[in-house]
């Protein structure tokens, strides 16, 4: 059996497919596996003081601080989200725009909620 001869453009389509669901088997597991335990340090983390919070955050911080900000960000939770946010160091923000896009979007649904209340008084 011969396979088809495919072009650069058609090559570089099927790894990106490929890229794609091998991201989406990574999410899936994820979500089945880790999301409990990442929410639940998430909110150790937001509960904590400003003074206790960790300068170097492990990996499972990270992934923690992400999955709770995603997850806080759906349920309409934008001030726990900068509540968090004002406790990481700045680098953390220089190094995952996931992150920094997540709080600046947070920041700015709240100042829209704030500019709305104030016109309906």
């Amino acid at each position: 059996m011969e396979l088809p001869k495919r072009t650069p453009d058609q090559t570089l389509q099927r790894v990106s497919q490929m890229r794609r669901l091998g991201l989406s088997l990574r999410e899936a597991y994820d979500k089945q596996y880790h999301l409990p335990q990442w929410l639940a340090r998430f909110e150790v983390l937001r509960n904590l003081p400003a003074a206790d919070f960790s300068k170097q955050l492990s990996r499972d911080d990270l992934d923690a601080i992400r999955a709770g900000i995603r997850q806080n960000w759906a349920a309409g939770n934008y001030a726990d989200i900068v509540k968090v946010a004002e406790k990481l160091p700045v680098e953390i923000f220089r190094q995952d725009e996931v992150i920094a896009a997540f709080v600046g979007a947070a920041r700015e649904q709240i100042k829209c909620k704030v500019g709305l209340a104030h016109e309906e008084l």
